[in-house]
């Protein structure tokens, strides 16, 4: 496992609530809860005067990275969220100023994990890393009571990410930040490692130009869901969701009354097990009422969510014309 973090989208995991809905003209869907899926967090007492950091060589420009996996080979994730850590740069450690008072943009890179390109590779800006987010939102250390909270250490939290990425793959990250008013150095925080780590160094163009060797791997934990595949057909009683039992989503080891479609959330008003599918695999048949005299006429993608036993949430989405059913006379 890359820097010694545990990957935990395996099994029944640490998750949260995540209430309010995602909808425009391209997806409709109500995220309800997301897992943990890969924890290398703070540990127990790190403050300034024990965190051990990790910064740019003097002189370069650009951000430090590292990578983490998520899930197992075969299934399909989303990363909904990645909170990691700074440290106070040591010439603004003093109690009164805050880690938001020195940085403008914090982005957050990430992408498959590759090597530098050689020396005879030609080289494009399709090798930079892209950035997911570059709303970076910082705050005090949470869990823990003001009195024990870390010195100089602060949280900084990218969410509403939407990363799909295929699980068992190395992935890269990073975070690079803008100072304000003046060059201020960024300082990630990272956990110490049994044995020598190999962190990336990108350039100011994102772009993966060298290694850097450190006994530590910057300090990340990652939230997600499963993704399913559904597919939706309008009907005379409304939606007709049909949910394929491949990969990680076992039909026969979800939790039915967890499941909501569309905006609303609506629950299902019947389901059918079916014994095989279009691919050869059982298949659950669910019909809803329908979900698209509140939507606009044009193509949307409906999305279904719900959990597997286990706890860890899924979603599959697909595109419906929403024009398609005839809606009740004005």
């Amino acid at each position: 496992m890359p820097g010694e973090g545990r990957n935990r989208s395996a099994g029944k995991q640490p998750w949260r609530l995540v209430r309010g809905l995602a909808c425009s003209l391209a997806l409709c869907s109500v995220i309800t809860a997301q897992v943990m899926l890969f924890d290398r967090g703070l540990q127990p007492g790190a403050d300034t005067a024990t965190s051990l950091t990790v910064r740019l060589p003097a002189g370069s420009e650009g951000f430090i990275g590292d990578e983490f996996t998520v899930g197992e080979p075969g299934e399909s994730w989303v990363i909904d969220a990645v909170r990691t850590w700074a440290v106070q740069p040591p010439d603004r450690a003093a109690p009164t100023v805050a880690l938001a008072d020195l940085f403008d943009k914090i982005s957050l890179y990430g992408g498959l994990a590759s090597d530098p390109p050689s020396k005879d590779e030609v080289v494009c800006g399709c090798h930079a890393l892209p950035a997911l987010s570059r709303d970076g939102h910082v705050s005090a250390v949470s869990g823990a009571p003001e009195s024990a909270r870390p010195r100089g250490v602060w949280q900084v939290d990218f969410d509403s990410l939407r990363w799909s990425v295929p699980g068992g793959v190395r992935l890269q990250f990073g975070v690079e930040a803008e100072g304000r008013g003046g060059a201020h150095v960024w300082f990630n925080h990272v956990s110490a490692t049994k044995a020598a780590h190999r962190l990336r160094v990108f350039g100011p163009t994102a772009m993966l130009e060298s290694w850097l060797d450190e006994p530590a791997s910057i300090s990340v934990q990652v939230w997600g869901h499963l993704m399913a595949r559904v597919k939706v057909e309008t009907v005379a009683a409304g939606c007709r969701v049909t949910l394929f039992g491949q990969g990680a989503v076992d039909i026969h080891r979800i939790d039915v009354t967890s499941l909501r479609f569309g905006p609303a959330g609506v629950r299902p008003s019947s389901s059918t097990l079916q014994a095989s599918d279009d691919a050869g695999g059982p298949a659950l048949v669910l019909t809803f009422p329908s979900v698209l005299n509140a939507l606009p006429p044009g193509p949307v993608s409906l999305c279904l969510s719900g959990l597997r036993a286990d706890g860890v949430p899924f979603e599959g989405c697909d595109l419906v014309d929403a024009t398609a059913r005839p809606r009740p006379s004005q």
